[in-house]
């Protein structure tokens, strides 16, 4: 039953056999002390185990149509409603997203194909590159600040920090330079396992799926724990 109460939704229902596919069916129903006797029936489809009747059944009296439309609206209005009407409205955009998200990860994964190596040499050339335009940048900005000592100071401490740090960077590549080369074989053998074997992408995909199908069976187990109601607890031996 439809009721202007969405809180109180689950007090106005009745257990019934099987849910009434048009207007007039008899409904096998268990009474309760709020619905002593279910004295009409609408067309409803089953959702769940629950019998939702369908709006747009001409058959579905006015009153009822209007608290099914009010409960419909405070769904809405709520905050959990209100994401779940956001995702419905936006689903051609998400689903579009989805595509142009296997499209970018296909590209992306030909590019390391064919680009790993060199990129791994060139993110390495230009972080020593990058160190050294800091230093040279601070000793240069630090002629523009002569009559500021504190601004001074700043640029000798980033001109000497970032001329170290540099100097260091370089130490560790020349005396690691044989495990890098061996790391970067590492990662351009690993482009080239990805760009060969495609089908490991399904892996995280399948998983979304097998957790989106968990998510379900948990929402509908929470929703019919939900209908019981109150839960008291008249006796208790352990």
């Amino acid at each position: 039953m439809a009721t202007l109460i969405p809180t109180s939704i689950f007090s106005y229902g009745v257990c019934a056999k099987s849910c009434p596919e048009t207007f007039g069916d008899e409904v096998d129903a268990v009474p309760t002390t709020l619905v002593p006797k279910v004295d009409n029936s609408y067309d409803t489809v089953d959702i769940t185990g629950y019998c939702a009747p369908l709006l747009s059944s001409p058959n579905l009296p006015e009153s009822e149509k209007a608290n099914l439309e009010a409960l419909s609206s405070a769904m809405s209005n709520s905050q959990i409603g209100s994401w779940i009407a956001d995702i419905a409205s936006a689903k051609w955009t998400i689903f579009t997203c989805f595509l142009a998200s296997l499209v970018f990860m296909f590209a992306y994964i030909k590019f390391m194909d064919w680009c790993a190596y060199w990129l791994a040499w060139a993110s390495i050339v230009i972080i020593q590159l990058s160190l050294i335009a800091t230093g040279i940048s601070a000793y240069m900005y630090k002629d523009e600040y002569k009559d500021d000592e504190t601004m001074t100071k700043y640029c000798n401490w980033i001109m000497w920090g970032a001329f170290i740090a540099s100097g260091l960077y370089y130490i560790c590549l020349a005396c690691g330079f044989k495990s890098l080369r061996v790391a970067i074989s590492v990662i351009e053998t690993a482009a080239d396992f990805f760009a060969d074997t495609k089908r490991v992408i399904l892996i995280p995909i399948m998983y979304f799926f097998v957790a989106l199908i968990v998510f379900v069976f948990w929402l509908v187990a929470a929703i019919n724990v939900a209908s019981v109601g109150t839960i008291t607890v008249e006796s208790a031996s352990f």
